[in-house]
């Protein structure tokens, strides 16, 4: 079992045709300087380690860093929370606004391989409400599991935010491909983050055979 690499997880991606949002890798500040003038702002800063899987939970993710003040203050704050643990690299991330849907999957030991589809970010662990189908699936069966998930209302438009369900089922269809074509146990793009006609998988973990 291997957790794979941003690296590893974004090569994948890019096979299959999954859209991510653009993200430069970084091991000190000057990188992460340099990086900045390429990608759009605001910007997210995460920082990788083996040693805290969960970023959020941990406190290692930082949003809305609109300039080099703001880069340099959170990668100080950033590094100084990190004491005691091994900081593998830092991302720097285009920073998406959005709906955030989780999609994802595993290699189950009755059923097989399944994709898993629900709100993502905050809402997984507090809500718990998603819709799971069996691979191989179609793009009517995906479309079906998306209409059974609380987050359909935000297909037909709920305060104001309308994602595609074109795009979105796209991207479901894609994700079981990646499922049933390589040898994944698990698979877990949250969030994915969605605007009308604009998706991209935002943060992912992948867990190799």
């Amino acid at each position: 079992m291997h957790i794979a690499t941003p690296e590893e997880s974004e090569d994948l991606m890019q096979k299959y045709g999954i859209p991510y949002a653009k993200t430069i890798r970084a091991k000190s500040y000057p990188d992460l300087l340099k990086a900045s003038w390429a990608l759009r702002k605001p910007l997210v800063m995460k920082i990788i380690s083996k040693d805290a899987i969960h970023k959020t939970e941990k406190g290692l993710v930082r949003l809305n860093i609109h300039d080099q003040k703001e880069l340099r203050e959170q990668f100080e704050e950033l590094t100084l929370l990190a004491a005691g643990i091994q900081i593998d690299e830092y991302l720097l991330q285009e920073q998406r606004e959005g709906v955030e849907f989780i999609v994802g999957g595993k290699e189950d030991l009755s059923f097989g391989k399944v994709v898993v589809f629900g709100l993502g970010g905050i809402f997984v662990e507090l809500l718990k409400e998603r819709s799971l189908r069996v691979l191989p699936i179609s793009a009517d069966d995906i479309a079906q599991m998306i209409s059974e998930s609380k987050a359909s209302a935000f297909i037909r438009g709920y305060r104001g935010k309308k994602v595609s369900l074109e795009k979105l089922v796209e991207l479901i269809y894609k994700t079981s491909e990646l499922l049933q074509n390589e040898d994944l146990l698990e698979l877990d793009f949250n969030p994915v983050i969605a605007s009308g006609e604009e998706i991209a998988v935002a943060d992912a973990r992948m867990v190799l055979k």
